[in-house]
């Protein structure tokens, strides 16, 4: 019987030239076969039998986490072996080739502080996303029966457009940590992921469209509770792959409140001119409300110019 040994990374590509030791038993006293993996990640051997065989594993790099063997199940063996984070590696002589784990690495700039980059990005992406999403949110919570006058000529659906605001933030941060989890090669984590809400989705849409007092909103309702546990799983996975912190308490604090005085200042505007033309006033109240709202953002330093030009870095 030929019997195949399949070894990849936990990102689906395969690993070639390991070695693949095949013994008997766990007490790794008879040696049965020894081959590298070849392109595709695989060996092949010869047996009457794989019963109760193991794989051992050499040569494997730093970049993945191994076992001390692996049980061999049949005639066709794929062993995963998953990626871990490096530090304290000298770069100068490494080269990375596609499918292989990319270092997250640390910058020490003049004053001996050290940044590391990787986090650094994802948090800054995170923070601006945060601070773009919020006020659109709010603009979209106030001025809803404007935009849908504007665009469509009918108000019925304001309702529907409140309810799905919240989600601009949500989304958006889903976003920034499954492309965090896909340049980090977890790359089936995100996967996962987005299946577990899409199935958490349809199991609340099938029951809460069926209820009378919901109807439609349900899809609404849905919608929002499918993408909040997205966010969830999605920030668990980067807090234990990557070691990123989410948003901090301080920032998100001072974000609403920006928000809040955007939010007044637009209500006293739509109020004075409750009479004229729609398309103005939600224009004027647009500009003048989203002007005070980055000015304040700027006055409490929430996004400094340095994280923006490392940013940009």
């Amino acid at each position: 019987v030929v019997y195949t040994v399949e070894l990849c990374s936990d990102s689906g590509y395969p690993l070639e030239g390991i070695g693949v030791y095949v013994y008997t038993d766990t007490t790794k006293q008879e040696l049965v076969w020894f081959a590298r993996t070849d392109a595709e990640g695989k060996i092949t051997f010869r047996d009457v039998t794989c019963e109760g065989y193991i794989a051992v594993l050499d040569d494997v790099s730093t970049d993945y986490i191994v076992e001390e063997h692996y049980l061999l199940t049949g005639e066709h063996t794929l062993i995963t072996v998953e990626a871990q984070m490096q530090s304290g590696v000298d770069l100068s002589a490494v080269t990375r080739n596609l499918g292989d784990v990319m270092f997250d690495f640390t910058i020490t700039d003049t004053d001996g502080k050290d940044y590391n980059k990787l986090n650094n990005i994802i948090t800054s992406v995170m923070k601006i996303i945060f601070i773009l999403a919020l006020p659109c949110s709010a603009i979209m919570i106030m001025h809803s029966d404007e935009i849908l006058n504007i665009l469509f000529k009918n108000t019925a659906s304001s309702v529907m457009l409140r309810m799905l605001s919240p989600m601009l933030s949500i989304i958006s941060l889903c976003n920034i940590l499954s492309a965090a989890l896909y340049a980090s090669g977890k790359i089936a984590l995100p996967f996962i992921n987005d299946t577990i809400s899409a199935i958490i989705k349809i199991t609340l849409l099938y029951f809460l469209i069926t209820i009378p007092q919901i109807n439609i909103l349900g899809v609404i309702i849905g919608s929002f509770l499918s993408n909040l546990v997205l966010l969830i799983l999605n920030f668990n996975a980067a807090r234990k792959h990557l070691e990123i912190n989410f948003l901090p308490i301080g920032f998100m604090i001072e974000c609403v409140l920006s928000t809040l005085c955007m939010c007044i200042l637009s209500a006293l505007i739509k109020g004075y001119f409750a009479q004229e033309n729609t398309l103005i006033v939600f224009i004027l109240c647009s500009l003048i409300s989203l002007s005070v709202y980055f000015i304040l953002i700027y006055l409490f330093g929430i996004v400094s110019k340095k994280e923006i030009i490392k940013l940009k870095c």
